[in-house]
């Protein structure tokens, strides 16, 4: 799994951008998440089905998924 970022500097500010997880990604933190507070019962578990995924760009509102996506074991 390769993760990516972009720095974009727009006049005086600077922006760190992430590109849009995948639903596969969503679904892997989603799992092992500590902070994982599900939307309703019965939802597969998952970043889209968790209370702090929102925003306008849709992101953990914890600031917390890009840390837990790449602290995954990939063995």
């Amino acid at each position: 799994m390769i993760v990516f970022r972009a720095l974009v500097i727009l006049g005086e500010k600077q922006e760190e951008l992430w590109p849009m997880p995948s639903l596969m990604e969503m679904r892997l933190v989603g799992q092992t998440c500590s902070a994982y507070e599900a939307q309703a019962e019965d939802v597969e578990r998952s970043c889209d089905s968790c209370q702090h995924w929102k925003g306008e760009e849709e992101m953990c509102e914890l600031d917390i998924f890009w840390d837990q996506l790449t602290s995954l074991d990939q063995t």
